[in-house]
């Protein structure tokens, strides 16, 4: 390895001079020693270029990642509401069966489940498949 490789940390524990090394103070690219064979005009031009090109791309990683987090936060809001809607309809199921509730619309729907329930289990059945507990959501375990 050359005595300006050493002295600027390229090459690593291998002695490849084509390789940077990761140590602390280690040469990165975009170090001002990598323009430092550039006229003083063109070295600070380039400079310039890509401290404004990593500026805008820190922003619009940052812009990226805030919108990202916010898509997350969204899907998982729609995934507890839908778990929500669920469990309260097998809790009204419940209650019609039970004659706790009484409503022509909420017995259709509660028969139309059950029966839907039963081509569930006939399907499982003819593929020889063990039916699914249905999943209660984790909320489940809650008084109400």
């Amino acid at each position: 390895m050359s005595d300006d490789a050493q002295r600027d940390g390229q090459g690593g524990a291998t002695g490849d001079p084509g390789v940077k090394d990761a140590r602390p103070g280690a040469r990165r690219p975009g170090d001002d020693r990598d323009f430092e064979s550039l006229s003083p005009a063109l070295s600070d031009a380039m400079r310039q270029v890509f401290g404004v090109l990593r500026t805008h791309g820190r922003r619009q990683l940052e812009h990226l990642a805030r919108r990202g987090r916010e898509r997350l936060d969204l899907i998982q809001a729609r995934r507890d509401l839908d778990r929500l809607h669920q469990k309260l309809g097998r809790e009204v199921v419940s209650l019609v069966e039970a004659g706790e509730l009484d409503h022509p619309a909420l017995r259709q729907r509660a028969a139309r489940i059950r029966a839907q329930e039963e081509v569930v289990r006939e399907a499982e059945r003819q593929q020889g498949a063990s039916p699914a507990p249905v999943d209660p959501g984790p909320d489940e375990g809650e008084g109400g």
